[in-house]
């Protein structure tokens, strides 16, 4: 089962144009594009139900009358497939999403979310215009505490937001953790659970959103 998923941090150029980086190239985004990407940020979604998930991102976004006259199945088509190509979307097969995320983290490099206050404003005053409600528009500003744990782990992460690095680290750790009498196969059980741990951590913080996706690799 394919599981799909945005990568890559919106960049503010001084421009009208919707920019993203992924790894060292900048892509513009156009259109459908931008509700698409932007749709499947921070989420992990199989194909069928990606189209539903932007319709309901255009709904909110623009509200009933406006989303209607901007959702088009083929153009949505046109810039899915465009994504997929220009490396903006990628995917990986799992027997559910928590396996696809692991599966994808094991070869990412990530960064720390950076969500400026003019973006923040911005987002706000939209969602007023929108007339989503004061209550509603205060989410922008909104942040999810971190424990002490988490902070520790974005550190790390902002210092090398490899991966692999980071999962040979925990691995060797791990090995010599070990003091006690053990065959290879039960050492190679207790590296692969110790770097499962971390990787569940990782997702954790990248579901509250503190971190991006700045590009993926091959696994080895």
């Amino acid at each position: 089962m394919k599981w799909y998923t945005a990568i890559g941090i919106k960049k503010n150029t001084g421009k009208r144009e919707f920019c993203v980086q992924v790894g060292k190239e900048e892509k513009v985004l156009t259109g459908m594009e931008i509700y698409i990407w932007t749709a499947l940020l921070w989420a992990f979604c199989e194909e069928e139900a990606i189209y539903g998930r932007v319709e309901k991102f255009l709904r909110i976004t623009f509200g009933e009358e406006e989303a209607e006259q901007r959702i088009c199945r083929e153009e949505y088509a046109f810039g899915f497939r465009r994504l997929c190509i220009r490396g903006l979307i990628v995917y990986c097969e799992g027997e559910n999403a928590e396996e696809a995320m692991m599966c994808l983290m094991r070869t990412a490099v990530l960064e720390p979310s950076r969500i400026s206050m003019q973006e923040r404003w911005e987002a706000f005053w939209e969602s007023l215009r929108c007339g989503r409600g004061l209550r509603f528009s205060l989410r922008a500003f909104q942040r999810k505490p971190l424990e002490e744990k988490e902070l520790e782990l974005l550190e790390k992460i902002r210092q090398s937001g490899d991966m692999a690095y980071h999962l040979e680290t925990v691995r060797s750790q791990a090995g010599r953790t070990c003091f006690l009498p053990a065959d290879d196969a039960v050492i190679e059980e207790f590296q692969e659970t110790m770097q499962k741990e971390f990787l569940a951590d990782v997702i954790t913080l990248y579901g509250k959103k503190f971190l991006n996706i700045y590009s993926v690799g091959k696994e080895v």
